[in-house]
Parts: structure tokens; C-alpha cells; sequence
């Protein structure tokens, strides 16, 4: 592979209005859920997952969301071990603000079992539909004292205080804008609005424009204005106003995550960046300007990969002295009288039934037809008998050869996670 430290994960996501709280109902239904992605992981080669529930309405989801969590980080973690393959990945994407901090996530207790986390550092004018709020602000706006908690800057301490470690928090930056219906000229955060603006001619998604909208917009006709105390700039034209990131403001934003030592950056979503270059400043410009920015720092902090849960053993040693006592006794023989004894030969016949099955095996080995074999070498392999001849067969992914049952099942270890109620 060209770019062997490029990982891929699965994003897992719902349309469902709070998927948690349905999936999250029984363990069973937890625990089939965590079965399915770790098979559909392991199918498709992807080096691990990212929740991406925003969890609204789950407030009182927060002891069974980390239960989830640990679920997830065992099983997968067993499976790395026993079945020998690559640890996998598991992050979250998470709100920035810190009422649902608070009572959605026990911070402490899933920063054991994520690698990292992925803060959604946007969409801050969620709350306010007729207020001009900048979605993606890096700093508080001096004049409206609402806004201290409605930017990049607060987020980010937001988490870092209920105890996530700096290595694990990756910053998000939109490539789109927020939008507002306003009075005409009206510009300044913290003004009236009459509700979310027009939706864009591509995007087609009212109160959002994509990067690639907004930057075509300011060459034509819309007035560009750089809010030097928020950091990020707006732009508006008669009664549309678009709070976005430029790559001036992106460039400011990844210096301060470096300068904090965070992680790293996430960008949401690619295909809103200017990708085909409408606006004369290169093929995705704003993801361009993060890895310019990124490449110019010192060796950056790497996410820890699992397996997490793996415990290393102790081996005592130990020492045995062993004392030898020697008695010499007086012996005494008396030759006996012996007859000689009738001996019988039996001819043995090898067969499976008395063989430990080798590595490999695939030939004329004398079985019984109809009959299974475990592989010694192999977990996943066995034998089945056809007229005489053994035929290598192997179980799907995680599956192991259960030889009493005669079937492909799971391994012990993974039992005893799966089918237990309280992980």
C-alpha cells in the first residue's frame, strides 16, 4: 500500500432521531450489535470504527454508552489476541458543548477504552434561530458575553477538564457555514434574525452553505468581513448572512491545537471543501492549509492503538533444591524358576481417530468418512472426512472449530464476553 500509516475506519452513523437509546435497550441487542460490526470490520479490512451518534435525547444513556464503549474495546481486543490479526481503532465523535458533556459522558471512564475522540468544534449556533451566532467561532465575541462558551477554544478546555489526555482529542473544522435570514444589511453577531438562511444551489440544505458555495459567493457579489476577535470571518449580501472558515482562519486554528498539543484535526466533510477548484485557490484549499500547517510542527502525537485490555504475565520464579539420601542395604537374590510366556502381535492400524492432524494436512490419510477433525496448528481450520480423503475446510472471521460440537463457534474467552450480561 502506498501510504501504509493511513488508517480507514468505519463511520457508523444513524438517521434515527437517537439510534443509542433503541440499539441500547437490552444487552442482547448491544451485544449483537458489537458482533456484527467487529464481523463486518474484519470482512472488509477497515482498521476500526468511529461512533458518530450525536446522542441527543440519550441524557440518561450515560452509564450504558460507556458500558458500550468497554464492550467494544474487549471483544475487539480478544479478537486481536486469540485470532492473532492487527489492533483496531475505536474513536467518537463528540459534542462541544458542556451541558451534553456532563450528562451524556463519564470523560474518565471512556478515555480508557478510546483511542481518541473527535470534537464536532462547530455547529455552536445550534441553540439560536433567531440570533446571529458564528457555528465554528475559535474565540468568544467581546461584545456578547453568550458567546464564551460558544467556540473552539471553550470546547476544547470543556474536555480536557472532565479528563480526556490532550493525546487523544482530534479538533474538528466545517467546510461549510452557517447560515441567517436577516434584515438587510445586518451583519454583526449577536443581531436579530429572522430564522436559518436559504439553502445553496448544491448543498440544497437550508442554514448551511458548503465552503465551495460561500467562496464562490465573495467573487461575485457578497462583502466579506474578518471578525478579528472571534477569528473566523462572514460574509453577508441583502438579508444572507454566512458565518464559515477561510483558510486564513484554519491556519489560526490548527497553530493554537498544535500549540496545546492536541492530537490533531478532523475536517467535516471533505466534499464540502472546494474540491474542483470554483474559486482559484487550489483543489481543497481548507484541507490543504491543515497539512501545511500540520507538516511544519514537531514530531506530532500519535494515537495509541490497542489491544488495550491486554495484560502481561507475571512469572515467578522459583527455586526447588532437591536432598539425596542414600541407605545401603543388605541384598539378598534368590534365582526363581521362570516359564517362558506365549506372546500375541496385533497389527496397528493408523487412522485420524489416533493422529494429532498436522498443518496443512490434504491428502490420502486413512479417515472415516463423514467424520471432523480439529486442526492442531489452526483454530480456525478442520477436516471433514469425504470417502477416506481429509478436506481442509475453515471458519468465517472470528469463528473457531469447536471439536465436542463438531461446528464453528465462538472461542471460549469470547463466550464468557458475549453472552454475559455485565461486561
Amino acid at each position: 500500500m502506498g501510504k501504509p500509516d493511513l488508517k480507514i475506519l468505519l463511520g457508523i452513523n444513524s438517521e434515527m432521531v437517537d439510534p443509542f437509546s433503541q440499539m441500547a435497550q437490552t444487552g442482547e441487542a448491544m451485544e449483537e450489535f458489537i458482533v456484527n460490526v467487529l464481523l463486518f470490520v474484519r470482512k472488509y479490512d477497515f482498521d476500526g470504527i468511529d461512533l458518530m451518534f450525536d446522542f441527543q435525547g440519550s441524557h440518561g444513556n450515560k452509564v450504558k454508552f460507556t458500558d458500550l464503549i468497554k464492550s467494544i474495546r474487549k471483544i475487539f481486543d480478544m479478537d486481536t489476541t486469540i485470532m492473532s490479526r492487527r489492533p483496531l481503532i475505536i474513536s467518537a465523535r463528540v459534542p462541544p458543548f458542556e451541558v451534553d458533556v456532563i450528562s451524556r459522558y463519564d470523560v474518565a471512564s471512556l478515555s480508557q477504552y478510546l483511542n481518541f475522540v473527535n470534537l464536532a468544534a462547530f455547529n455552536f449556533n445550534r441553540d439560536y434561530k433567531n440570533t446571529i451566532v458564528h457555528g465554528s467561532a475559535l474565540d468568544a465575541d467581546t461584545m456578547n458575553s453568550f458567546t464564551n462558551n460558544l467556540n473552539v477554544k471553550s470546547s476544547i478546555n470543556v474536555w480536557l477538564n472532565a479528563g480526556l489526555p490532550r493525546n487523544k482529542l482530534v479538533v474538528g473544522i466545517p467546510a461549510y457555514g452557517n447560515t441567517y435570514e436577516t434584515s438587510p444589511g445586518t451583519h454583526m453577531v449577536g443581531a436579530y434574525a429572522f430564522g436559518l438562511g436559504n439553502e445553496g444551489q448544491w448543498s440544497l440544505q437550508q442554514g448551511k452553505l458548503a465552503y465551495y458555495e460561500v467562496c464562490m459567493n465573495i467573487g461575485s457579489y457578497w462583502t466579506q468581513v474578518m471578525d478579528t476577535t472571534q477569528g473566523v470571518p462572514h460574509a453577508y449580501y441583502y438579508n444572507q448572512w454566512v458565518g464559515y472558515d477561510d483558510t486564513s482562519s484554519v491556519q489560526r486554528k490548527v497553530e493554537y491545537i498544535l500549540q496545546e498539543n492536541l492530537l490533531g484535526v478532523m475536517i467535516d466533510d471533505l466534499g464540502m471543501d472546494d474540491f474542483a477548484d470554483n474559486c482559484g485557490d487550489g483543489k481543497f484549499p481548507l484541507l490543504s492549509k491543515i497539512n501545511d500547517v500540520v507538516s511544519t510542527a514537531p514530531t506530532p502525537i500519535r494515537p495509541t492503538v490497542g489491544p488495550f485490555t491486554a495484560r502481561p504475565t507475571t512469572t515467578k520464579a522459583t527455586t526447588t533444591t532437591t536432598r539425596t539420601t542414600t541407605t545401603h542395604r543388605p541384598t539378598t537374590t534368590t534365582p526363581r524358576k521362570t516359564t517362558p510366556r506365549k506372546t500375541t502381535t496385533k497389527t496397528a492400524t493408523t487412522t485420524m481417530d489416533q493422529l494429532s492432524v498436522k498443518c496443512g494436512l490434504d491428502g490420502p490419510t486413512p479417515c472415516r468418512h463423514g467424520g471432523f477433525y480439529a486442526d492442531t496448528c489452526d483454530k480456525n481450520v478442520y477436516y471433514q472426512c469425504l470417502h477416506g480423503r481429509p478436506v481442509k475446510q475453515r471458519c468465517n472471521w472470528i469463528l473457531v472449530w469447536n471439536q465436542a460440537g463438531k461446528r464453528c463457534d465462538w472461542a471460549k474467552t469470547f463466550k464468557r464476553i458475549i453472552y454475559h450480561k455485565r461486561i
